[in-house]
């Protein structure tokens, strides 16, 4: 590319400001900075966040020494520290703020793991990596961040080896959401839409009828999103949904029974 996207710059400078790491740091808990998984309204963000990790790893295949992971809008790097940590793989973290990725190779260093992890200053829409490169590829609340998700779902397919899985989270609108009460978060992030169930449903479709992969979509996302400025950006029901083994369903599970509650056909 020869020029950065409206929305990446926009993510970079929001993530790379003062405000933001501090943020993420003192209140989100400096290790993972995306939605987490509750168990009570009670739990600290920390626990909740680094259990959406372990979740989203129980649903790939083995991981072990000599897997490759990429993270794509790896944040602080969280995640690829509990993957090569807990299973010995290797991570590449691609993410936009270089702020982020100083704090991270920092925390790399501290936990003896620069061997396993290394850092690409990038985005997700070109990624700067060769094809068929990695076993895996992990994003977290990231890809909502792009102006174009489906250049970010190609990028995904060229890095992935065949038979690769794909696994990710992301905020998503749903069908019937008043367009007034999604505004407010559109304009912090500097887009004209958030991804969808059906958007992900129809892009992984299409993805699978293109070349053989495995794809495994965790997401977190709203049920409703209320019309009120106040509540519009809390989400008030969490939801997972994944990619099942045979490929013919996504399901959408409440994470918080563990009870299915939406499936759809692809």
């Amino acid at each position: 590319m020869t020029g950065k996207p409206e929305a990446v710059v926009k993510a970079q400078e929001y993530y790379d400001s003062s405000p933001a790491i501090a943020f993420y740091k003192n209140v989100w808990g400096g290790e993972d900075i995306h939605v987490g998984l509750y168990r009570s309204n009670e739990e600290e963000i920390g626990t909740a966040s680094r259990r959406t990790v372990a979740n989203m790893a129980q649903r790939l295949s083995p991981l072990a020494p000599g897997k490759r992971v990429i993270d794509l809008g790896a944040g602080f790097g969280g995640s690829a520290r509990y993957l090569a940590s807990n299973f010995g793989c290797h991570v590449t973290c691609v993410n936009v703020s270089e702020a982020q990725n100083l704090l991270n190779h920092e925390m790399n260093e501290e936990g003896s793991l620069l061997d396993l992890i290394n850092i690409v200053h990038g985005n997700f829409e070109d990624v700067p990596q060769c094809a068929e490169s990695f076993d895996v590829v992990w994003s977290q609340d990231a890809i909502l961040h792009s102006a174009d998700r489906e250049a970010v779902l190609d990028e995904v397919q060229r890095l992935l080896k065949p038979n690769g899985e794909f696994i990710f989270t992301d905020p998503m609108q749903s069908k019937n959401c008043p367009p007034d009460a999604l505004q407010p978060i559109l304009d912090r992030i500097h887009l004209e839409t958030l991804g969808s169930f059906d958007f992900y449903n129809d892009a992984l479709r299409n993805a699978i009828l293109r070349k053989s992969r495995r794809l495994i979509g965790l997401m977190i996302c709203a049920r409703t999103i209320c019309a009120s400025v106040k509540s519009c950006a809390t989400i008030t029901k969490k939801f997972a949904t994944y990619r099942e083994p045979n490929m013919s369903r996504i399901c959408c599970v409440d994470s918080i029974t563990g009870s299915t509650v939406r499936t759809m056909d692809i």
